[in-house]
């Protein structure tokens, strides 16, 4: 098969594995033991594995990017709160 397995979208690892069922294929993580929707060809398995994993990195992209707008955010809030205060002490 020419596709690989991305990384465990919840632990990080490259400890992937590939298992199946009597009728299903899945992909699993050896370290977290998290596995992916179960799928009737290995290739499904693996397409939804990497699915699976692009989509919790493209949210944890999103989350970061809102908590650095967030920092932005209260550093200016606290630069013009010094600026009050050192505006104030100079009346």
């Amino acid at each position: 098969m020419g596709s690989s397995f991305k990384h465990c979208p919840y632990c990080s690892s490259h400890l992937i594995r590939s298992g199946h069922t009597l009728f299903n294929y899945y992909i699993q993580c050896t370290s977290c033991q998290a596995s992916g929707p179960k799928n009737r060809s290995l290739e499904g398995a693996v397409l939804h594995w990497n699915e699976l994993s692009e989509t919790v990195i493209r949210a944890t992209q999103v989350q970061g990017n809102d908590l650095l707008t967030r920092i932005m955010k209260m550093e200016n809030s606290v630069h013009q709160l010094e600026v009050e205060l050192n505006t104030s002490q100079l009346d």
